[in-house]
């Protein structure tokens, strides 16, 4: 079989999900089932702290088996691992359902990328297409996905673009506010997530792009990787609460910003040299108006000429330290995925696969 006739691989991180990934994928099943396509699963394990059940996806395995899925593991790991670890799946559309472990957590964006990175390390297929586990990406947008991926020949990344959402009217409204901030920190413009399919190719060149690390969709923009978006609406839950809080949404704003660290350092450089010369012009104009006029206040002329020289003072120290903060982002890279994404990798193992 060549890596172009593999399945697509399903790449979705968890944390603790396991009700709602396993509602998930029954859905999924049906989804891809209907259209006559198939998958493999990866199940991107962020260091949950509880593990799925004895019985996730319902079956048993014998210790041969379990020797083959734990891999170069060592006698202690598979000693420790549970019996049930591989289910003979009743899922009609996935040829295996695969769990990778992490060390440690490490939050939604960076399993995605060291999800990205082992499986560009250790597998060839023409496709990733990457979603929650959650149920907020809707599983009827899966074949969508697929087919726009098809209709541009496999060369373009495929977004899916969120038309309507879900969450909070709260929520809503510091999502629009991140957006706005967005655009004018960065001068690109976002409204898509991860829910999206890429070609093994495209992989093969984000893998090597740090800021994968922070954030998904920004590592595509910023890379200049080819890219569509389909239009989709954002679903509900399907089991447990929401786990993005407000504090978790200025943490993804922050990181997906951060992935333009160089853009946003230029724009306030640029920003605090406006004030200065705004600065200069007012105690330019205060002189003038002083010493040419009789329009003064006493007193106005001295209070307005420190006013506005602490001002220019502040206005020249933060465009010092956006230029270091730029020079600094320009020095080189600190995380490089495909390099370093092995440190986090704890083990790999099959949970359930096709009869």
């Amino acid at each position: 079989m060549t890596p172009a006739d593999d399945p697509i691989i399903v790449l979705i991180p968890v944390f603790n999900d396991w009700t709602a990934t396993g509602l998930l994928l029954q859905a999924l099943d049906r989804e891809l089932l209907r259209h006559q396509l198939q998958v493999r699963i990866v199940l991107v394990d962020d260091a949950s702290t509880e593990p799925p059940p004895p019985d996730y996806l319902q079956g048993n395995v014998s210790a041969a088996q379990s020797r083959d899925n734990l891999g170069n593991g060592s006698a202690g790991e598979l000693a420790a691992a549970p019996t049930a670890v591989l289910a003979r799946t009743a899922f009609h559309s996935f040829t295996a359902v695969e769990i990778l472990e992490l060390r440690r957590n490490l939050g939604h964006q960076r399993a995605i990328a060291i999800g990205l990175s082992y499986l560009h390390a250790n597998e060839r297929c023409p496709a990733i297409l990457i979603m929650d586990g959650d149920g907020e990406d809707d599983p009827r947008d899966v074949p969508r996905l697929i087919e726009a991926f098809r209709q541009h020949e496999g060369r373009k990344i495929v977004f899916a673009r969120r038309t309507e959402r879900s969450e909070s009217l709260t929520f809503r409204f510091c999502y629009s506010g991140y957006r706005v901030l967005h655009q004018l920190l960065t001068g690109q413009g976002i409204n898509v997530g991860n829910f999206s399919i890429l070609p093994f190719e495209s992989v093969d060149r984000l893998v090597a792009v740090t800021e994968l690390w922070n954030h998904y969709p920004s590592a595509v923009f910023k890379a200049r990787l080819p890219f569509e978006t389909i239009p989709t609406r954002r679903a509900v839950r399907l089991a447990g609460q929401p786990r993005m809080n407000f504090v978790g949404l200025v943490i993804h704003g922050l990181s997906a910003i951060a992935a333009y660290g160089d853009v946003v350092g230029v724009r306030l450089l640029l920003g605090s040299l406006a004030v200065i010369v705004m600065a200069l012009a007012g105690l330019l104009t205060v002189v003038l108006v002083r010493f040419t006029t009789d329009l003064a206040i006493p007193g106005w002329a001295t209070n307005a000429f420190g006013l506005l020289l602490i001002i220019l003072f502040q206005a020249i120290a933060s465009s010092i330290m956006f230029i270091f903060i730029i020079l600094s982002n320009r020095q080189g890279a600190n995380f490089l995925p495909v390099r370093d994404y092995s440190y986090f990798v704890l083990k790999t193992r099959r949970i359930a696969c096709r009869p």
